[in-house]
């Protein structure tokens, strides 16, 4: 078992954590103090089939670096005598440099950061969900140790927590979730009934969970839709009528949509148009779903997914050049390349201009957790607050450089990308609708049916009560 922080060093470290954020600070990552945004120019990777002008990555904001570096400074710090921290999970890859090209220095000086000031070894293992469900049931079980923090799919976090394998991360010492360095959507969503599940950072990277709309520059040629997207006035209608102009654009036998994913897209269009799924605001989380949205949405939903390529190859067919939109994850932009076809992305539309747009993120969304019974509660506590305090705004514009020179290939993608980095949405329906048929079927399971009256009233009312016995 691995010991506990002293009580005395404890009430040292609150002191730490209560100190203002400090104005000057040392340098954490090797890069020179700017007093403007920089242009930095990268060649195109190896592996790109034809060989054109350098993709120049995106401007950087100056004053992340030092955002991230004031926040670390301030964050509670101990010496924890070189100890092992453990970080298991299927996507580690992203607290950990994985051989990246662009983003894996900045992850490497990250992680030396926090274990320079702490003084720990950070350790990473990657592991399926599934059998960390077993293995860590199993140690809870024999009160054997078996992790510090849990890197879990959002989808998955439902089941660890009626598994009993969570700790409430409110009890933890020294983790204050209220620091902007956390995901403020994200602790909102994942908090019911006074117990955090778990919450996302930009330590984690959020972009290639969220899904975005793809479209082929041969049917659309004029760069509108990009300043429409600037602009605040890309809109489902306008979307809509670019797919009917693009089509006919492609010939006739092209589609006008294609998707990724074809079960979440309710809830994706239902989410972008500011639907809430469930709320967390109560003693006890409740449905909250809108009908008067639900029912906007829905018929949005069903006229793109009436324009879909029709079986199962959406994908192909949009790398074939044969459809006008491909909505699909930020992640999967690796997969859409293909020899002549010139692609674009862009932020998922909005119901009406000027709304602000929104991303209902991948059930695969990474979240942070720890086990349930843990003994190095304060530890744990320590280093994810380094963590996500040291990547600040720092390693997301890192991530967008990695998905900008690897997968789009394209100057005009920086834009776009930046905006949908910062659409991430949560909601506790995705984490929790698996545990039982009445809470699916009365939160995601009635966005997908678009179910109304009194069908919906029933399912809404049963998921209630599923929902309070859950987190009850």
């Amino acid at each position: 078992m691995k010991k506990t922080v002293a009580t005395a060093l404890c009430l040292i470290l609150f002191a730490a954590f209560v100190t203002p954020l400090f104005s000057g600070c040392s340098a954490l990552w090797d890069v020179e103090q700017q007093t403007g945004p920089e242009e930095h120019t990268t060649a195109e990777p190896a592996d790109t089939e034809e060989k054109g002008e350098p993709v120049r990555i995106h401007q950087y904001d100056p004053d992340n670096v030092l955002m991230a570096e004031a926040y670390l400074e301030a964050a509670p710090g101990a010496d924890l005598d070189g100890m092992d921290v453990f970080l298991t999970g299927p996507m580690t890859s992203l607290l950990s440099p994985d051989g990246a090209k662009y983003i894996s220095k900045e992850i490497s000086e990250r992680n030396r950061a926090v274990e320079k000031k702490l003084n720990v070894k950070l350790d990473f293992s990657a592991v399926d969900a599934d059998t960390m469900f077993d293995d860590a049931a199993a140690a809870i079980a024999a009160g054997m140790y078996y992790t510090d923090v849990m890197l879990l799919p959002v989808g998955s976090v439902g089941k660890f927590y009626s598994g009993g394998e969570l700790s409430n991360l409110n009890s933890l010492p020294f983790l204050d979730l209220s620091r902007p360095y956390f995901d403020q959507g994200s602790v909102a969503a994942l908090t019911a009934g006074g117990f955090t599940l778990g919450f996302s950072a930009d330590a984690c990277p959020t972009l290639s969970y969220l899904p975005a709309l793809y479209y082929n520059r041969a049917a659309l040629t004029d760069g509108s839709l990009e300043e429409a997207a600037r602009s605040g006035s890309l809109t489902w209608d306008l979307v809509l009528a670019a797919a009917e102009e693009g089509k006919a654009a492609l010939g006739e036998d092209a589609a006008a949509f294609g998707a990724g994913f074809k079960l979440a897209l309710p809830e994706t269009v239902y989410a972008s148009f500011g639907g809430a799924v469930t709320s967390t605001a109560g003693e006890y989380p409740t449905v909250a779903i809108s009908e008067d949205i639900l029912a906007r949405s829905s018929s949005i939903s069903k006229a793109v997914s009436g324009a879909f390529i029709k079986g199962d190859k959406s994908g192909k067919a949009f790398k074939e050049g044969a459809a006008v939109f491909m909505i699909d994850y930020v992640g999967k932009a690796k997969y859409r390349h293909a020899e002549g076809v010139d692609w674009a992305i862009l932020p998922l539309p909005t119901e009406k201009e000027g709304d602000v747009t929104r991303s209902l993120v991948s059930s695969d969304c990474p979240v942070c957790t720890v086990i349930a019974g843990t003994e190095t509660g304060e530890e744990t506590a320590l280093v994810l607050t380094a963590l996500c305090a040291a990547s600040y705004g720092v390693v997301p514009e890192h991530y967008v450089d990695e998905v900008l020179v690897t997968s789009m290939r394209s100057n005009e993608a920086a834009d776009m990308l930046d905006i949908i980095r910062k659409t991430a949405v949560f909601d506790l329906a995705v984490a929790v609708s698996g545990e039982s048929d009445e809470i699916l079927d009365g939160t995601l399971g009635a966005v997908r049916s678009a179910a109304t009256g009194d069908v919906f009233a029933a399912a809404a009312a049963a998921a209630n009560d599923a929902l309070r016995a859950t987190f009850d």
